[in-house]
């Protein structure tokens, strides 16, 4: 985990924080990540209200039924509650990131049925 003073992706951003940086002059960010917790998400589950977006964060896993079936279950982590602005901005990072990433490894297929190992070419999942 990097300290309070390391640039992050995106940390310099004082998008929504109520500054106007063009009228303020110069401004900095200071990132203190201290009393974050570092968890996996292999999932989401996303619902919405007229002011508010919420996106849980969590793990699926298949478990087995005491009948002898498998059902997947979601374990939400981590619960985001986001104003539609912030929302947005959110998106559009997360957007940027991912265009980033494919334009350097190349498209990332989320149809599992089409997926291939890089290294084999053999079809995955």
């Amino acid at each position: 985990m990097a300290d309070a003073n390391t640039p992050q992706d995106g940390a310099g951003s004082i998008e929504g924080a109520g500054v106007d940086a063009r009228s303020q002059g110069e401004v900095t960010m200071r990132l203190d990540n201290s009393n974050s917790k570092v968890f996996y998400s292999n999932a989401f589950r996303t619902t919405t209200t007229a002011e508010e977006v919420t996106v849980d964060l969590g793990l699926n896993s298949v478990e087995a039924t005491a009948s002898g079936g498998a059902e997947i279950l979601f374990r939400s982590e981590c619960r985001m509650v986001l104003s539609y602005y912030s929302a947005k901005r959110l998106a559009m990072g997360l957007g940027r990131i991912v265009r980033s990433y494919e334009e350097s490894f190349g498209e990332i297929e989320l149809d599992s049925s089409k997926r291939r190992d890089g290294a084999s070419g053999q079809a995955l999942g």
